[in-house]
């Protein structure tokens, strides 16, 4: 949902959805059913009055993304309560992702309703099997809302070939707001910073290194002694080789660990400082050899409060005055020395904090350096905000996606730079929790070696991949598995030597 500065949304909470692709084998229609316990929230200045189609999963900032929409494999409906605080005229906007053209549905409120036919969605994710780039799509007409309480209804009717549907949220936007709103989109792109250099970079690595990474050899080290014992020289050496332009290194990921003797850090997060500062090491060596370096951090974790459990969350004003304390001194500490964020987990985030002012985040994240960029991670889903650079989300599909062109003019990322993530690997980490059941090295879990598998590109996929990307003035990240010694495989690093070949 997009959050214009000053503004906000009413948000409506969840509730019952028709046939669930996980609940039913054989397709039925939904009996409609309405939530009755639902929160409501109202901002002083731009209201809009929407819904996240579901918030329907166990608040926990590591659940996964696919319980948070609702898939229909049929004809259904979802309902949810609503509270308008005022009388006023509305325009819809439904988000979701289809396979196909084909189907309607129907946005209905105080006894009128809007209708929209369904379109084929795109974006970068693969597409032909199962759902994976949602879209927003505006209704025509307009809804007159009488102040008070009302029930807000989706109902989904599916194509004659049942191609199946998934809702992600519905936006009724009070068309006495819209140029505002529309004005706050133009200054958050009038705020953002160049990113030809991104462009020019072509594509960069990020490594998943957090205090679950395993070693290569040898028993695992607390986080602070191998922060200790990492290697610099050596990493930016290996960096040097892959040809990339630029690092995403991690800062924060399940642990709400920083590789720094940062203060406001410590404040935070008791014992989770380290003495040596890491980052500015690392950054120097990199910037020796012409390289950027980025810092990824996943936001989810930043909420959490005193007992360090997932559920224990900060409220929304707690949560703002901690993230632009913290983004305000690493970006002091560090300047120019970082050039970028790759900020994760914003489906949660999104949720938790339906107010949340993200043009106050932006800056705090441009403190030291007004040039830097800023991605938030929302997944499959619409981008959560126009305050932002570049779309930092996970793409394993078409690197020519259409519409081409250097800016997202359709899908998830509409309107951001044009940007891909993938994994070298089967995944993003090299830890024990990671390792998938079938794995053959899962049997080493608790032994001294334990081995980061082959890479599952082949030499032309990747070189293909990053070309089309490059064809279109985009940029791709690739996530390589890296040991906590700091070293990655032997395989990924011959693979992103011919791959340097081929591009530099």
């Amino acid at each position: 949902m997009n959050k214009i500065a000053g503004g906000a949304c009413l948000l409506v909470g969840a509730v019952l959805l028709g046939t669930l692709a996980s609940e039913a084998k054989e397709p039925k229609q939904a009996k409609p059913t309405v939530n009755s316990d639902l929160t409501v929230i109202e901002s002083d200045s731009i209201t809009v009055l929407g819904c996240r189609a579901i918030d329907h999963h166990s608040d926990n900032s590591a659940d996964e993304a696919g319980r948070r929409w609702v898939d229909f494999t049929d004809e259904g409906e979802v309902v949810w309560n609503v509270t308008a605080p005022r009388s006023g005229r509305y325009e819809a906007i439904a988000a979701y992702g289809s396979l196909a053209e084909g189907g309607r549905f129907e946005v209905s409120v105080s006894g009128q309703s809007l209708r929209g036919e369904v379109h084929e969605t795109m974006g970068l994710y693969e597409n032909k099997k199962k759902i994976m780039n949602l879209e927003r799509f505006n209704l025509e007409g307009v809804i007159e809302i009488p102040q008070g309480e009302h029930a807000v209804s989706f109902r989904f009717e599916p194509s004659p070939n049942h191609s199946p549907f998934k809702l992600n949220l519905i936006e009724l936007v009070p068309v006495a707001h819209k140029a505002a709103m529309a004005e706050g989109h133009a200054e958050a792109r009038r705020h953002r910073a160049s990113t030809d250099w991104f462009v020019d970079a072509k594509y960069g690595v990020m490594f998943h290194w957090t205090s679950e990474s395993l070693p290569l050899a040898g028993k695992m080290k607390s986080y602070q002694q191998a922060v200790s014992d990492f290697d610099v020289p050596a990493f930016a050496e290996m960096v040097e080789k892959t040809g990339a332009g630029y690092v995403f290194f991690t800062a924060m990921h399940v642990d709400t660990t920083f590789p720094a003797p940062i203060k406001e850090w410590e404040e935070e997060f008791p014992g989770m400082t380290t003495d040596r500062d890491l980052i500015a090491e690392i950054a120097d060596a990199l910037a020796g050899r012409n390289i950027k370096l980025g810092l990824y951090l996943a936001s989810g974790g930043m909420a959490r409060g005193a007992t360090r459990n997932a559920k224990d969350r900060l409220d929304e004003a707690a949560y703002s005055a901690r993230v632009e304390k913290l983004f305000g001194a690493i970006g002091k500490r560090y300047g120019d020395r970082v050039f970028g964020y790759w900020i994760d987990n914003w489906l949660a985030v999104d949720r938790w904090y339906p107010t949340f002012d993200y043009e106050r985040y932006f800056k705090a994240m441009k403190a030291g350096n007004p040039k830097r960029i800023v991605g938030l991670n929302s997944n499959i889903e619409a981008s959560v905000t126009p305050w932002q650079e570049y779309w930092a989300g996970e793409a394993n599909g078409d690197a020519r996606a259409r519409p081409g062109g250097r800016y997202y003019l359709r899908g998830p990322a509409k309107g951001l730079q044009r940007h891909g993530l993938i994994h070298l690997e089967t995944g993003w980490v090299h830890s024990a929790r990671k390792i998938k059941e079938n794995d053959p090295r899962r049997v080493l879990i608790g032994k001294d070696n334990i081995p980061i598998e082959a890479p599952v590109y082949s030499e032309k996929r990747l070189v293909d991949f990053i070309e089309g990307f490059i064809e279109n003035e985009g940029v791709v990240t690739i996530n390589i598995k890296i040991s906590q010694e700091g070293r990655i495989s032997k395989g990924a690093l011959e693979l992103m030597e011919k791959l340097r070949q081929k591009i530099r």
